[in-house]
This record gives structure tokens, sequence and C-alpha cells, in this order.
């Protein structure tokens, strides 16, 4: 006789089921993947200045082309991916800390109450 689902593996199965859901999480598995093996998967050096390839469209060589520098704009990108991911964390991390600092204020105090929940 198999168990009952508990609440938790029930959610988990919904989510599963929902494609938007797995899209998502596929996505963001993706670029984080790509921000901590940027240097394993970009094909050149990001900072690196090549006057002669400068403006190449995509290629083989360059899979998103180049800049008005000669530098590849996939390298860039993946580089770049550890800044935005590093921005984005530190800001969900310092605006939760907030909320929480101001949620457990109003609990405690309820002249602090009335005015944060408004």
């Amino acid at each position: 006789m198999s168990e009952p689902l508990t609440e938790r593996r029930r959610w988990l199965r919904r989510l599963g089921r929902n494609g938007g859901v797995v899209t998502g999480a596929a996505l963001l598995l993706l670029l984080v993947a790509a921000a901590l093996l940027a240097d394993a998967v970009s094909t050149h050096n990001p900072t690196r200045l090549t006057p002669a390839d400068r403006l190449k469209p995509p290629s083989a060589q360059h899979y998103l082309g180049t800049d008005e520098f000669g530098r590849d704009v996939y390298s860039l990108v993946v580089h770049g991916s550890r800044v935005s991911l590093l921005v984005g964390l530190t800001t969900m991390l310092l605006t939760s800390a907030g909320g929480i600092v101001i949620g457990l204020a109003a609990g405690y105090s309820r002249r602090l109450d009335v005015p944060v929940m408004r």
C-alpha cells in the first residue's frame, strides 16, 4: 500500500506539471551555471580588444558577433551575468533583511503596527 502524499510532495508535483515554472527554473539554472562557469564557457577573453575584428556579425568564431572595440559579445554577456546575479542577490538579501526588521518591530510594538501596515 502506498503512503498518502504529503502536502509538500503534492505542491512540488503541481509545480512540476506547470510548464511556465519548469521553463523559468531551467532558464534560471542555466543562467546561474553560465555565471559560475563563465571562464569555461566563454570563447574569448572579454577584455581583449581586437580592432581588426570590430563589428563582426555572428559567426562560428564569435557566437553573438563583436562590438565596436572588437570584443566578443558572447563572452561579455557571460561574464556580465556574474555581476547581474551578484547585484540581484545582494538587493534581495538587503530588502529581505529590512522587511524582517520592520515586520518584527511592527509585531512587537502596537504603535508601529498601524503606520507600518498602512
